[in-house]
């Protein structure tokens, strides 16, 4: 113990610059305090439950949500929490059968200390022990993504950010994959050396089944009618303040309505790093702000076309066998400034639009079935294995560890 605890302490920058010294300074002693307690806390008999957070407690969403919908179904008596942010318990909505908490320093040592099953799909930022009789299941937050992430995006991280990640995959005892791709990636760049199962993706088990109470939710929800086309702008998120965000919305909904020979309707949801540049942009009964809503995997469920740029939802379309375009009027100072890209957009199976009249010619020339073709080819490159039964595989595993 004392050994793991001098290593949290000796775990730091040895020199700060200016004013970044304090904040270090403080960031470290705050970290090594919460490691201590964590140990103290692990003494504490283990439960019956599962401690989830999700998107650094953001809210109620992601493969978490998806995994304990199966797992309850086969073991109602699990004890699972929920850890969120105050903004994220506000804007969730949570089933009876999962107790939301407020994180916090006592609360979530207590509740990590005493459940036999982590779930987390983020970096637990904060040093913690955790005992030999739990069990970690880190499922991160897509099922594949363009951008470089971890290891591979190393230029783009902090120093304090890639200490932070070695030290929670020490802990991670499974992670899943949906594809080899995403499979090679956590080989590679997770700085982790356990098992990852080829499962596929909890959240995008949705894409297999039909779901007609979540089809009337988020109609209802915004007021779309029956029988009208939903199309989804879901843009990936920038460092810096931009108007890339911004363009003809009506000019684009009209387009595609036409080309679908459909009333449209369109769904703006911005990253929840920007969801506060969501009250800048002009809205009208056909365009809608989605940002605040509650599950995106509802959205791109029920829409019929999704424009983004670099986000990873095109993969999730690509599993739906949807239509997904990619608007990215930005690309070349994206690459350059923002973050490097595990593939080239233009050899994606996705259109790409790097202006707004691309993507407009983009519209009016989409051919559905060359599309699709793409899409399968592509689906068969990088080994996908997405069958719609994520969830079910993996909650027979944690049943298992919590017996």
């Amino acid at each position: 113990m004392k050994e793991k605890i001098k290593k949290v302490l000796k775990n730091r920058p040895k020199l700060y610059a200016g004013a970044e010294w304090v904040s270090g300074f403080l960031a470290d002693v705050a970290n090594a305090s919460f490691f201590i307690l964590s140990i103290l806390f692990s003494l504490m008999p283990k439960k019956k439950k599962i401690a989830i957070k999700s998107f650094y407690g953001r809210g109620y969403g992601n493969n978490a949500k998806y995994i304990v919908e199966e797992l309850v179904k086969h073991d109602s008596d699990v004890e699972i929490v929920w850890l969120v942010n105050k903004k994220g318990k506000e804007e969730s909505s949570f089933p009876s059968y999962i107790t939301p908490v407020l994180d916090g320093r006592m609360r979530e040592l207590y509740h990590l200390a005493t459940a036999k099953v982590w779930i987390d799909d983020c970096r637990k930022v904060r040093p913690i022990y955790k005992s030999r009789n739990q069990f970690y299941l880190q499922t991160w937050h897509s099922p594949l993504r363009p951008k470089k992430i971890e290891k591979d995006a190393g230029n783009m991280l902090s120093p304090r950010y890639v200490k932070s990640a070695k030290r929670d995959s020490k802990n991670i005892d499974l992670m899943i994959s949906g594809c080899d791709f995403s499979h090679n990636i956590y080989q590679r760049a997770f700085w982790y050396e356990g098992e990852i199962a080829k499962v596929g993706t909890p959240r995008c088990d949705i894409f297999f089944k039909k779901d007609e109470a979540i089809i009337e939710k988020v109609r209802t929800h915004f007021g779309i009618p029956p029988g009208s086309a939903v199309v989804l702008y879901a843009p990936t998120f920038r460092r810096v303040a931009t108007d890339v965000y911004k363009f003809d919305y009506e000019k684009v909904r009209s387009a595609i309505g036409s080309k679908m020979n459909r009333e449209c309707y369109m769904l703006i949801r911005l990253h929840p790093n920007v969801a506060h540049q969501s009250g800048d942009i002009s809205y009208s009964d056909k365009v809608m702000n989605a940002t605040y809503y509650e599950d995106m995997q509802d959205l791109l469920y029920v829409s019929d076309v999704l424009i983004t740029d670099y986000s990873s939802s095109m993969f999730d379309m690509a599993i739906a066998r949807k239509v997904c375009i990619m608007f990215a009027p930005d690309y070349e100072y994206y690459i350059k400034a923002e973050r490097e890209l595990y593939f080239d957009l233009d050899k994606l199976p996705f259109p790409l639009a790097k202006s707004e009249s691309d993507l407009i010619d983009v519209l009016s020339c989409f051919d559905h079935e060359e599309y699709l073709k793409e899409l399968e080819g592509f689906l068969c490159e990088i080994g996908n294995y997405e069958d719609g039964h994520a969830s079910k595989r993996i909650a027979e595993i944690l049943i298992a560890k919590l017996s």
